[in-house]
């Protein structure tokens, strides 16, 4: 439970209450009123709006001494996890914590790094096809009317620039072009030649592992 919704999960403040009392606090007494319609424990939603504070701190885009109001409420053990509007809901334990405290908690792993205030994060989008020439032939043609599948994406990739921006509160940018310098040339038949070696080696070794473990 945040102020607000998170994008990849969770609840709005406004959709649990305590019986008596005040959510985070002390004074909260159980059963907790929760108004599951409000959210999700783990499903995504990018038509909520702008990430919350939780969001942008976990990307790096906020510092927890920015947002010494915000708490993060967790409910341990819960009795009760979904259903349809406002139902009765008893922890085993209630967590409260402070954005400092996730900010600290944090650990980038090898090759993570947070977002920068005023940065753009370039993502790329790859679509697989059976065959090269289904590639070539979809290449071959005006636009993407044939393909529902293809069209919803060629739109998301037109607008989701915009609205990464509004959510993230012009704080950061995402970009989906792809330059000439981001293509690299075909292998040379030396490196596609080591790279089956390797690929050899590493079965190898894995087939030896297994038979280790066997004997």
């Amino acid at each position: 439970v945040m102020h607000e919704r998170g994008m990849l999960g969770g609840y709005p403040a406004s959709a649990v209450k305590c019986t008596s009392g005040v959510l985070g606090e002390d004074s909260c007494k159980q059963p907790l009123l929760w108004d599951f319609d409000k959210g999700s424990t783990k499903r995504t939603d990018d038509t909520i709006g702008s990430y919350n504070k939780f969001d942008l701190l976990i990307m790096g885009l906020m510092r927890g001494k920015e947002m010494m109001d915000e708490k993060l409420v967790y409910c341990e053990g819960a009795d009760k996890t979904r259903g349809k509007g406002v139902q009765p809901v008893t922890c085993k334990k209630i967590h409260v914590v402070s954005a400092p405290e996730l900010e600290s908690a944090r650990r980038w792993g090898k090759g993570e790094r947070p977002l920068k205030q005023g940065e753009k994060l370039r993502a790329a989008v790859v679509v697989v096809m059976s065959k090269p020439e289904d590639v070539d032939a979809e290449l071959a043609k005006p636009d993407y009317a044939h393909s529902e599948d293809l069209a919803w994406l060629d739109k998301y990739i037109g607008e989701e620039p915009e609205k990464f921006k509004t959510a993230t509160n012009g704080l950061a940018f995402i970009d989906f072009k792809v330059a000439s310098a981001d293509l690299r040339p075909p292998p040379s038949q030396t490196d596609a030649a080591k790279a089956v070696l390797d690929a050899s080696k590493d079965l190898v070794k894995q087939t030896e592992r297994k038979v280790e473990r066997a004997e």
